[in-house]
């Protein structure tokens, strides 16, 4: 009698971005340092159920990184997080139908992340940042 064949956790290497890159649907699950300080744009692809992305800030960006939907489409949804709310002017952020994520030049720092899932239609955004506007979140983005 043969014995059961274990599976262990499977684990994810993470990739070091140090330069623009397109994502596909085969990339969902992976988790992307970005670590250039001269900053570059990563490409989304379509939405596809059940996929994600993380990104986190290796090196701080002197010029931003940018995560950007396929075709600018207006289909990021949520919340970016911060534990530097010291006054009103600088909350939480909500938002929903934007095409792009900034990590901002000379603000965002090492740690700094962005969590993406989607139910097929959209990408749900959880960001998280160590000053109010490391991170910003907007519409179609200008060339």
């Amino acid at each position: 009698m043969s014995k059961p064949t274990a599976v262990g956790s499977l684990v994810v290497k993470p990739s070091i971005l140090t330069e623009a890159k397109t994502l596909t649907s085969y990339d969902s699950g992976k988790t992307y340092f970005l670590n250039a300080v001269g900053g570059f744009t990563v490409t989304l692809p379509v939405p596809v159920a059940g996929s994600g992305f993380t990104f986190i800030v290796k090196t701080a960006p002197t010029t931003k990184y940018r995560i950007v939907t396929k075709g600018s489409a207006s289909i990021l949804i949520g919340q970016v997080y911060t534990t530097d709310i010291n006054a009103a002017t600088s909350p939480d952020k909500t938002t929903s139908g934007e095409s792009y994520i900034d990590f901002i030049a000379s603000t965002a720092v090492v740690g700094d992340s962005v969590e993406l899932i989607s139910d097929g239609t959209y990408w749900y955004v959880k960001g998280y940042c160590s000053v109010w506007n490391a991170i910003g979140l907007g519409p179609v983005p200008l060339p």
